[in-house]
């Protein structure tokens, strides 16, 4: 995401050299840049970047950030804490940034000689400790359900209908970035009401903490490489084979239900078992991730206007995104060129394989797509290009409409949905979408849940 927008922004360069950071003076570093973006003087802060990342991040793009940080979160009201800790080879230093409208974490990542080579920005909710201890409703039983992968353990929460067998499991794979098993974006946890939901209309599902948010929270290691196996489809497969295994479960039928990358991978996902009886895919691209990134960059930029830096942003973006295509003959020459979000290669590279609706089209079960008409992150065009890529009928299901749907369609088995009003959360709203919507507390919309729960057990019939 643009830096104009800070929600989604990053910036994470990474070299490969052994750590012998300063702690002391990391976090002096970090807190005073804190002031100098405050007076004016990013160039001080500047002064401390790699030439990686000031190749990429410029003077000028640096001096914008703190106006648009407080444009978005209000005044400044001081450092809640700064903490560090290592991250071979770096020396992360978090700074928890408290704000008139809310919190955010400011984490600056320095290499052996005390430079930084990397800047991030994100929204910072507290986890509280129980939020995830297990509730018991009149609707709903929830009971803590661990597996094990990659010797990890992944801490998870099995949601139950109470008094009533499941007519199946639903397993919640998350999107993009560290996410815990409640998917917390801002104050919103989309997982924990599809949850709920879910429970009330006779479906478990099972949702679990994503393997980067352990790593980020420092409870599993990162020896691992970065590819979409490891950080999304394995740990999903994990959770289907633990299911299955369960001697409550072991005849329920499985479900994925994926939301954005998630959702973009969920027939990679199901390509790999034959545990699965059906895929929902929440908000999912099927462009590659570099195509879309260009195309948020753009609808964030156009919305005041463009301004020079902006510009020169959209062209460097569409130059990392023009890299990722090359990035396998480019790796053979010992070419090394800038990429979008991340410079890790083994992670674009296992993107490039990927051909979402290919792998879709090879499978034997049904698959429930769906978007909000007001998704930026996932635009019309994208659920386009699903309806137009899958065509393959398999066999016939019953049917069902909903209200309040721009855009229903059958190409059975395969169900297509678009919900008026509904944001990248699927949560209701009027205007037009941007990042800052997600720091507000929404629910996601009873009529896809209920949706979602009906095209689950029409499946099954």
């Amino acid at each position: 995401m643009p830096l104009k927008y800070l929600l989604f922004s990053l910036l994470f360069f990474l070299t490969t050299m052994l750590y012998a950071q300063d702690d002391t003076l990391c976090q002096q570093i970090a807190g005073q840049s804190v002031q100098w973006m405050q007076k004016g003087e990013s160039n001080k802060l500047f002064y401390y970047f790699t030439e990686k990342v000031a190749s990429k991040l410029s003077l000028e793009t640096t001096k914008e950030l703190w106006p648009q940080i407080v444009s978005q979160y209000g005044n400044f009201k001081n450092i809640d804490t700064i903490i560090d800790a290592y991250h071979k080879p770096f020396l992360l230093v978090d700074c928890i940034l408290d704000f008139e409208n809310g919190k955010l974490r400011y984490r600056l990542t320095f290499n052996k000689e005390n430079k930084i080579s990397g800047i991030f920005f994100s929204p910072y909710q507290q986890q509280k400790t129980s939020t995830y201890e297990p509730q018991n409703t009149a609707f709903y039983t929830e009971k803590k359900f661990d597996f094990v992968n990659d010797r990890i353990l992944f801490p998870a929460l099995l949601c139950m209908p109470k008094n009533r067998p499941a007519v199946a499991v639903a397993i919640l794979v998350h999107g993009s970035g560290p996410n815990d098993m409640n998917e917390s974006i801002g104050p919103n946890k989309i997982f924990m009401q599809l949850a709920h939901q879910l429970a009330k209309q006779g479906i478990a599902t099972l949702r679990y903490q994503k393997r980067t948010y352990l790593i980020a929270h420092q409870k599993a290691t990162d020896a691992y490489p970065h590819d979409i196996q490891h950080i999304v489809v394995n740990d999903a497969l994990a959770a289907i084979n633990a299911l299955a295994k369960t001697p409550a479960l072991e005849k329920t039928p499985i479900f994925i239900v994926g939301h954005s990358l998630g959702a973009f991978l969920a027939p990679l996902i199901a390509s790999k078992t034959n545990k699965i009886s059906g895929i929902v895919l929440m908000a999912a691209n099927a462009s590659p991730l570099e195509d879309v990134i260009v195309d948020q960059y753009n609808y964030l930029y156009a919305r005041n206007g463009y301004t020079k830096v902006e510009k020169q942003e959209i062209k460097k973006i569409k130059r990392q995104a023009k890299n990722v295509k090359s990035l396998e003959k480019d790796l053979k020459k010992g070419k090394e060129k800038a990429l979008p979000l991340t410079s890790d290669t083994s992670f674009w590279l296992s993107l490039n394989k990927y051909n979402p609706i290919k792998v879709a089209n090879s499978l034997t079960v049904p698959m429930l797509i769906i978007r909000g008409s007001r998704d930026y992150q996932i635009s019309e065009k994208e659920f386009r290009l699903w309806g137009k890529g899958l065509r393959k009928p398999h066999r016939t299901y019953d049917t069902f409409r909903s209200n309040d749907t721009l855009f229903f369609k059958t190409v059975l088995p395969i169900t297509f949905v678009s919900y008026n009003g509904l944001n990248h959360l699927f949560i209701k709203g009027t205007a037009k979408s941007y990042p800052e919507e997600y720091n507000h507390r929404g629910n996601v919309s009873a009529i896809v849940v209920s949706d979602m729960a009906n095209w689950i057990k029409s499946v099954l019939k």
